[in-house]
């Protein structure tokens, strides 16, 4: 899973995902939406769990 995907290039500068840091980053996702959010917010949309797991994932990739 060495391979990486080149996602769009900014002024020359190509921007590039590792497969395997998407893999890892899918399953935080899932396991964020689906158990770690539900339990500690109950009563919201599945939809708002999603979002805040992407948000979550982000936040984790660009620090």
């Amino acid at each position: 899973l060495g391979r990486s995907l080149t996602l769009f290039s900014v002024f020359g500068i190509e921007v590039k995902v590792n497969l395997g840091w998407a893999l890892i980053a899918t399953f935080i996702a899932w396991s964020l939406a689906q158990g770690f959010f539900p339990t500690f917010h109950e009563g919201l949309p599945r939809s708002t769990y999603w979002a805040m797991a992407l948000v979550a994932v982000v936040g984790l990739a660009l620090s």
